[in-house]
């Protein structure tokens, strides 16, 4: 019982560590839009993800299968496009917006399931959309500045991370995660060096600012922090991660406040108190026969700071 206790421990601290360094990845990602455009910063991040993941997946027995695999190709799609989204956004939004807004991805769930289903949303999915509502309402009730395309650009990616966290749930349970991120790094990188022509002209490199955000967004939260999150969602239960996972906007938020980069109002703390309760409330089954059924009955991380 004390092993597993102690493992348990082990494992939350893994998971909050992660949390931190997603929650980070919002100011390092506008800092290095600085001096490096949106498809620029994407393509360096993933071959930084890809030269630390891709030799350790090669040396699995899944890998080849996992490589040829059109779902998987699918995912690495999909999150390229929240990605860019997230990231095109960050231009202009800030750094604790876009963590919120784009926490909303585990919100949406429940409605696409239900646009492609007659399965209803419960109860306490409902609850959630209210908390969320009320929060986003609170954080910009005393926002000062003009809204802009970022805002929006952040809202579209959490309803693309919300597909994207669908199509894995359905492909998980048959894939080797490690060759999975992998192959999905792979692609992201791929569509990034296929977007570059389209972005607008800037240097490729710009000192140090531009090599901090490449090293920590590729290696620090994409490879390490998936990586503590596989280790921890070993031992934690899916309501403990959940509510850990759920805390990474707060954790942006207020890095971005210590930062000078965001004001603090009451509005922006209670709102942020309310999205964050309406994540974890939407990853709460509203029946024991709900879990089976839930599409994030196991919890996925936001894979944008991700």
């Amino acid at each position: 019982m004390a092993t597993v206790e102690a493992h348990g421990r082990v494992g939350l601290l893994a998971l909050l560590v992660a949390v931190t360094i997603w929650g980070g990845s919002f100011v390092v990602v506008k800092d290095g839009l600085d001096s490096l455009t949106s498809f620029q910063l994407l393509a360096l991040r993933f071959l930084a993800a890809t030269i630390v993941l891709l030799p350790l997946a090669v040396r699995r027995p899944a890998f080849r299968a996992t490589i040829v695999r059109p779902d998987v190709w699918l995912l690495g799609a999909t999150l390229f496009a929240g990605l860019a989204l997230q990231t095109t956004g960050l231009a202009t939004a800030s750094p604790g917006h876009s963590a919120l807004l784009t926490s909303l991805a585990v919100v949406f769930v429940p409605f696409l399931v239900w646009l492609g289903s007659d399965k209803r949303p419960a109860a306490v999915e409902w609850f959630a959309v209210t908390l969320c509502v009320a929060g986003l309402l609170l954080v910009y009730s005393g926002f000062r500045g003009e809204l802009r395309i970022g805002d929006g650009l952040s809202l579209l990616c959490a309803l693309t991370f919300a597909v994207y966290l669908l199509l894995l749930d359905r492909a998980s349970r048959s894939l080797d995660l490690i060759s999975a991120m992998a192959v999905q790094c792979v692609v992201c990188l791929l569509l990034a060096l296929v977007a570059l022509p389209l972005d607008r002209p800037a240097s490729l490199w710009a000192g140090g600012g531009s090599a901090l955000a490449v090293l920590y967004v590729g290696i620090l939260a994409t490879a390490v922090a998936f990586g503590l999150q596989l280790f921890a969602q070993r031992t934690l239960d899916p309501v403990q991660s959940a509510v850990v996972l759920s805390l990474e906007p707060a954790v942006a938020i207020i890095i971005s406040i210590a930062l000078g980069r965001e004001e603090l109002t009451f509005g922006l703390v209670a709102g942020a108190c309310l999205l964050v309760a309406g994540a974890v409330v939407s990853q709460r089954p509203s029946s024991p026969n709900d879990r089976d059924q839930n599409p994030l009955s196991t919890p996925i991380a936001n894979p944008g700071l991700d």
